[in-house]
């Protein structure tokens, strides 16, 4: 895979000296809202590529994408049973 990169050399360094400096607090806020953001785009990947699955299958389709199969299928298992 191809890996873009359109930041300049002094940029790089600018944004680790800053990452460096932050808190702890203010690191696990920018790891979190990165995660979110990653989230949200696959999730929405997942609506484009079904754009015919129904609210449940979408939910079992994510619950497959974000968790271990171990725990998706317990997941689902407990959509299951909450739909009946």
């Amino acid at each position: 895979m191809e890996v873009l990169d359109d930041t300049t050399p002094e940029a790089r360094r600018v944004l680790l000296e800053l990452t460096r400096r932050a808190s702890m607090d203010d690191r696990l806020r920018l790891a979190f809202g990165l995660t979110d953001i990653v989230r949200r785009l696959a999730c929405d990947e997942i609506r484009r590529s079904n754009p015919d699955a129904t609210d449940v299958e979408l939910r079992r389709l994510m619950a497959l994408r974000f968790l271990e199969p171990h725990l998706a299928e317990a997941v689902i298992a407990y959509m299951d049973r909450l739909s009946e």
